[in-house]
C-alpha cells in the first residue's frame, strides 16, 4: 500500500515481430501515435504471432530476501539495548519484513488475548502503548515492558524476543493458579473482566488499527464466505477456563462435605460426649 506508482519506478517492454512489415508498422504507429508510448518500449521477438507486453515495477529486489534475515537478527539486537540509536522516535514501530510462521503467530494469539482480555497488559492512555511489569528471577527485581500498539506488532516482538514472551506466559500460568484455588472468582472477577475486554473489541471502529484482528479475538459468524464463522481465541480461553474452575471446585469440599463422611459416623461421635456426661451425672 506504501508503493509509490512513478516512472522511475517502472519499466515498461513491448515485444513484437523484428521486421519492418506493414502490419508491424502500423501497430507501432497507433501505439506512439496514439496510445503516446515511445519508441524505446518495442523490443523484437522471434514469435511470429505473438505481442509480449511487460511491465516491470521495481518495488523490492528480491535478491536481497536471502540476507534479511541476519540483517533483522542484527536490528532486533540492537534494538533490543536500552540506549540504542536506531530511530529518531522510539515510539514509531515497525512490522517485520519477513513475518513469523503463521502457526507460530496463533500459538502467540493465545498467549496475548487473554493477557489483554484479563488486563494484565494495559495500555498507557498517554502513548497508546501496551504495558506489563514482570519479575526478573534473576536480577530479583520488577520490571516494565513497553509493546507497541498494534497487536501485529506485538506478536511478532513476541516471536522474536523469548523472554518476553515467557514473562507473559508466566502472567498467564499465575492466574490459573489462583483460579484453581479460588475457583469462585471466576464469576466474580475474570470472566466479567473478559466481558468487558469484548465489548471493547466490538466497539472497535475501522479507524482503530487493531480493527482487521477482531475476528481472531472474538470469532466471527457464519457468513457467505465462511458457512462455519470463526471461533475466536477468547471462546477457547473462556472454555479452557470453565473446565479448570469446575475440577477445582470438585476438588475444593464444601463445608457440608467436611462435617460428614456420608455416614453419619462424624455427626455419632459428636453426641457421644453429651451421652457420657449425662451417665457421669447420674
Amino acid at each position: 500500500p506504501d508503493f509509490r506508482d512513478i516512472m522511475s519506478k517502472r519499466s515498461q517492454i513491448i515485444g513484437l515481430k523484428g521486421n519492418d512489415e506493414n502490419e508491424v508498422r502500423e501497430f507501432k504507429i497507433v501505439l506512439t501515435r496514439d496510445v503516446g508510448l515511445p519508441e524505446t518500449v518495442f523490443r523484437p521477438v522471434q514469435a511470429e504471432d505473438e505481442i509480449l507486453i511487460v511491465t516491470e515495477y521495481a518495488a523490492f529486489p528480491l535478491r536481497l530476501i536471502s540476507t534479511l534475515e541476519e540483517m533483522s537478527k542484527a536490528y532486533q539486537r540492537e534494538n533490543s539495548f536500552p540506549n540504542t540509536f536506531l530511530h529518531l522516535d522510539r515510539l514509531e514501530q515497525f512490522s517485520d519484513m519477513i513475518p513469523p510462521e503463521a502457526h507460530l503467530i496463533e500459538s502467540l494469539e493465545d498467549i496475548l488475548y487473554p493477557c489483554l482480555a484479563l488486563n494484565l497488559v494495559q495500555q498507557d492512555p498517554n502513548n497508546h502503548q501496551y504495558q506489563f511489569n514482570y519479575y526478573d528471577s534473576l536480577r530479583d527485581e520488577y520490571f516494565t515492558e513497553s509493546l507497541s500498539p498494534e497487536w501485529t506488532q506485538i506478536l511478532e516482538t513476541l516471536a522474536s524476543r523469548e523472554g518476553i514472551r515467557s514473562a507473559l506466559v508466566d502472567l498467564l500460568e499465575a492466574e490459573k493458579e489462583n483460579l484453581h484455588e479460588h475457583p469462585e472468582q471466576w464469576d466474580t472477577q475474570y470472566l466479567p473482566q473478559i466481558r468487558r475486554f469484548i465489548k471493547q473489541v466490538d466497539e472497535m471502529t475501522d479507524k482503530d488499527p487493531n480493527y482487521p484482528y477482531r475476528a481472531a479475538v472474538v470469532g466471527s459468524p457464519p457468513n457467505e464466505n465462511n458457512s462455519f464463522g470463526k471461533e475466536g481465541v477468547l471462546r477457547r480461553f473462556i472454555q479452557q477456563m470453565e473446565r479448570l474452575v469446575g475440577l477445582a471446585r470438585a476438588e475444593k469440599p464444601t463445608l457440608s462435605s467436611g462435617n460428614s463422611d456420608g455416614n453419619g459416623q462424624e455427626s455419632s461421635a459428636r453426641s457421644k460426649p453429651e451421652t457420657v456426661e449425662g451417665e457421669l451425672e447420674a
